[in-house]
């Protein structure tokens, strides 16, 4: 397989020390996001009452995947209860910074859901309606805990760290790290091998000869993801806080026929 990728967000890579999954979010989905209001009780008591739900929890230990009916116990003192058959989740409500409503926008292709998310930017719980529900009631839910725009916290600035400082033989030390790197049997190395040689990702990917990588802007990348649904193109999406956001198509070496 040939790869081509192409990065997005405010810059071409997003420094992993400031983004998380919900600024990426925020800043590539801008029309598909809207950031909820806290405290979670009302929001999640409704939610509930409306039927069945994909409930994914996340805490240090592991991930736990449930659907069904739950209910919402009112927290007592800052912890809330989510409770199903043979299952009982506790919520700590005060670890919750940044709450999302996914797949709000008129042709999203998020999957609707609300996201919740603590001050490291790391997955708290993610709530996702079963199909018997309407996404009108959904809607009408996360609907009354909007934000406003004017009140939305701005997404983290990329030069809230200072950048390092650039050497005197960068393109030697690029070159350098190149020749490392396609010497590597395994893509886990490239961090270090970046830091070695004193190179950036965005200055590495920017490098590679072909021109594979290119920064691009939000509405661009709502474009390239709406054009791979719609032709059912072999891909790989990648959001993290490693990273802004990736999309590496995929494009056969060879074609075979029977």
């Amino acid at each position: 397989m040939r790869l081509f990728s192409t990065w997005a967000a405010a810059s071409a890579i997003a420094d992993p020390l400031v983004w998380t999954e919900a600024s990426i979010l925020q800043a590539v989905a801008q029309a598909e996001c809207r950031v909820l209001a806290t405290p979670l009780d009302d929001l999640l008591g409704r939610l509930t009452a409306l039927g069945s739900q994909r409930i994914l929890v996340a805490n240090p230990v592991g991930t736990l995947a449930q659907a069904g009916r739950f209910s919402w116990a009112s927290p007592q003192g800052h912890i809330g209860h989510l409770h199903a058959r043979d299952v009982d989740i506790d919520l700590d409500l005060q670890s919750a910074a940044t709450v999302l409503a996914t797949g709000v926008g008129r042709r999203s292709v998020l999957p609707l859901g609300v996201r919740v998310y603590n001050s490291a930017g790391d997955l708290l719980l993610s709530l996702t309606p079963d199909s018997h529900i309407g996404s009108q009631a959904f809607h009408e839910v996360v609907r009354a805990h909007f934000i406003k725009v004017s009140e939305r916290p701005s997404p983290p600035s990329t030069t809230a760290h200072p950048q390092r400082s650039r050497t005197t033989h960068l393109a030697v030390d690029i070159d350098g790290a190149m020749v490392a790197w396609s010497r590597s049997s395994t893509h886990h190395s490239l961090d270090a091998i970046l830091e070695q040689h004193g190179v950036s990702r965005q200055q590495f990917y920017n490098t590679v000869p072909g021109a594979v990588a290119s920064p691009i802007e939000a509405d661009q990348m709502l474009a390239l993801l709406r054009w791979t649904v719609s032709k059912r193109a072999p891909m790989l999406l990648q959001v993290g806080r490693a990273g802004a956001a990736t999309v590496t198509r995929l494009f056969p070496t060879a074609v075979e026929t029977t």
